[in-house]
């Protein structure tokens, strides 16, 4: 059993970032027809289907189902890697019938916070549109640098469109709506035919791949699969996600309990779950290890064992041939601002030429590669659209900033003649020339403001006086008289 005690989360180094609406995403259990029964599709349920969403090109290729018969009690694994952020922190894990999931008896369900610890991070929230634009939440785990591993209900939707996701957004370990290790986006997705025909449970798993490799941060949890009659599938075992009935999905949460045995392609377990937590992690805590055996996937009314599709030997050896069918995406830096809590200036009551004026602004780098040197440029507007067509105060230097890191920009001088009234100070990032190849290059993305405005009076007389230390004589910084007719 994972003891959620006995799990030290290192010290949180990635800040919060702009939230995330949750209004219109809905969990996606609430998208299937539970009342529908499926029979298994003429041929092979588990001929694998691939879809690229960059190419709109499906491909079909056949089982790699495995000859060892289900019942047999042999284990594969995988191990985890626990990521670079693991690596940097140097984190310490001695201490601390189809219907929707459900809670069966207590809720048992504990949320994470923080969850940049291992293996907390390693979950993910997942943001899908469907092929007849209605929107949904779920979840989903890094299985390598640049996979995820989840539900088949999660990418292809039987009644919404009867097609693939049209776009999926990844954020791992999203806290609160925090994105500490920023977003990844889907280029392509994996599952079987036994469910993007048949829609079976036996067969309801996918695997997304990403546009970045965020899994070299995060890390990931390992893999395990035995026979169904195996003791592991009776044994304690972990499942984590964002369900939408507490907090509206915008936190993760864990349970743990006994498992309730498996059949060939699904396993069963007691431990809570609701919707959005679709495609989570089910995972085995055996030895200072973590594994994960199934994907988390359906309940059963609350009153029985909710279940999931397990990764037996077949699925188990699958991933291998998916992930050898791809190639590792190119890695890029993506500055963004780092939040209001982490901006600011000196004084809101500015008079052109004359007040010393500061303004800072923290920069953090959400994107999966160093940003090298670039460029903040701080301008004043009369409104909170920053552009380069607004007065241009001056700009900052800012060195390279590794992935998930941060670095403040400032810049200190007097406003340029300005009429009297207020003004916005804000700052667009690497822009004019534009020097870095990020991930998210526009505008919008990296431009920034602080909400209360400045002041610049233009009274008909006035009269600046420096006041000055009765002692050493200096002058005092922001101390001053005014004077008006």
């Amino acid at each position: 059993i994972e003891n959620i005690e006995d799990i030290e989360n290192e010290e949180v180094i990635i800040p919060p970032s702009y939230e995330t609406t949750e209004t219109e995403w809905r969990p996606i259990e609430e998208s299937l027809n539970f009342d529908t029964v499926n029979a298994e599709s003429i041929g092979d349920p588990t001929t694998a289907i691939s879809y690229n969403i960059l190419t709109g090109i499906e491909t079909l290729s056949s089982s790699s189902e495995s000859s060892t018969p289900e019942w047999m009690p042999s284990l594969s694994v995988i191990e985890a890697y626990e990521g670079m952020m693991g690596e940097a922190a140097g984190d310490d894990v001695t201490h601390p019938g189809n219907d929707p999931e459900a809670v069966v008896g207590g809720d048992g369900r504990v949320r994470i916070t923080p969850t940049t610890g291992y293996p907390w991070r390693t979950v993910v929230k997942l943001y899908m549109t469907a092929p007849d634009s209605s929107t949904w939440i779920g979840s989903g785990a890094m299985i390598d640098p640049y996979h995820v591993l989840t539900a088949g209900h999660c990418i292809f939707f039987p009644d919404n469109g009867n097609n693939w996701a049209t776009q999926i957004r990844v954020v791992p370990a999203m806290d609160d709506l925090d994105d500490p290790y920023g977003e990844a986006w889907m280029t392509s997705m994996d599952s079987y035919t036994g469910w993007t025909v048949s829609n079976s449970p036996q067969h309801d798993w996918g695997l997304i791949t990403l546009d970045r490799n965020v899994g070299d941060y995060t890390g990931w949890m390992g893999r395990m699969t035995a026979g169904s009659g195996n003791a592991i599938y009776t044994q304690t075992m972990n499942v984590a996600g964002y369900p939408s009935d507490l907090d509206s999905g915008r936190n993760l949460y864990w349970d743990s309990d006994t498992g309730d045995g498996a059949t060939s392609n699904n396993h069963y377990y007691w431990a809570d779950t609701f919707g959005g937590m679709s495609g989570g992690p089910v995972w085995r805590y055996s030895g200072g290890s973590r594994y994960i055996m199934t994907v988390h996937a359906y309940g059963r009314g609350g009153t029985d064992s909710n279940y999931g599709t397990r990764l037996n030997q077949d699925k188990y050896d699958r991933l291998f041939t998916w992930f050898a069918a791809d190639s590792s995406p190119t890695d890029r830096p993506d500055m963004k601002d780092r939040g209001s809590a982490y901006s600011g200036y000196n004084t809101g009551y500015v008079t052109p030429g004359v007040t010393s004026f500061t303004v800072f602004a923290d920069i953090i780098n959400k994107g999966t590669a160093s940003t090298g040197t670039f460029t903040v440029r701080f301008y004043a507007s009369t409104n909170t659209i920053i552009s380069t067509g607004d007065t241009y105060l001056g700009s900052d230097s800012v060195s390279s900033t590794s992935p998930f890191n941060y670095r403040q920009a400032s810049w200190t001088g007097t406003l340029p003649g300005l009429a009297d009234g207020n003004y916005y100070i804000g700052w667009i990032i690497d822009i004019g020339p534009d020097l870095i190849n990020e991930f998210d290059d526009t505008l919008a993305d990296n431009r920034a403001y602080i909400s209360s405005p400045i002041t610049v009076p233009r009274p008909s007389t006035y009269i600046e006086v420096t006041v000055r230390d009765s002692v050493t004589l200096l002058p005092l910084s922001g101390a001053y008289v005014r004077a008006y007719e």
